[in-house]
């Protein structure tokens, strides 16, 4: 009986996990790109991208995007509208989204647009732009935004 509650369990833990994600290359709303694939989102300027991130601990909870055609030294405001859940920036001037952070914009718990400026970290060395985009741990479902880089 005791293998009988176990096997039972397992398939109802298995369920609830495979319910919660999406097959990979599904094409279904959630994460999009990768930190190794950026979606590129053509060149500077950008006027508008619609782009969406899975929940918190969903495939890591995060969206990459690079923007080319950007001059070093210049300064470019990112921004995220008509955002439909919590999310944070970050803008990184390095292909590995973890260096040369160039600016973000984060705030736990309120939904809400987000902008940042290069400058504020330091100038802009490269010609193209690493944006990652991050579901706060709270959301419930996919959140849905549109990126500009102006």
């Amino acid at each position: 009986m005791k293998n009988i509650a176990h096997t039972v369990l397992f398939m109802i833990i298995a369920l609830t996990l495979s319910a919660c994600t999406a097959a990979p290359g599904s094409g279904s709303a959630g994460n999009q790109g990768s930190i190794a694939s950026p979606v590129s989102i053509g060149s500077y300027p950008v006027t508008s991208h619609a782009g969406t991130v899975d929940v918190f601990g969903i495939n890591s909870g995060s969206s990459y995007y690079r923007v080319d055609g950007i001059s070093p030294g210049g300064t470019y405001t990112v921004s995220l509208t008509s955002t439909t859940g919590n999310v944070s920036l970050d803008v990184y001037d390095s292909s590995d989204f973890f260096t040369d952070t160039l600016c973000f914009d984060f705030a736990f718990d309120i939904v809400g647009d987000r902008t940042c400026t290069t400058s504020t970290f330091g100038p802009v060395t490269g010609t193209s732009l690493y944006i990652e985009v991050s579901s706060d741990f709270n959301n419930t479902a996919t959140s849905n935004f549109n990126i500009s880089v102006q």
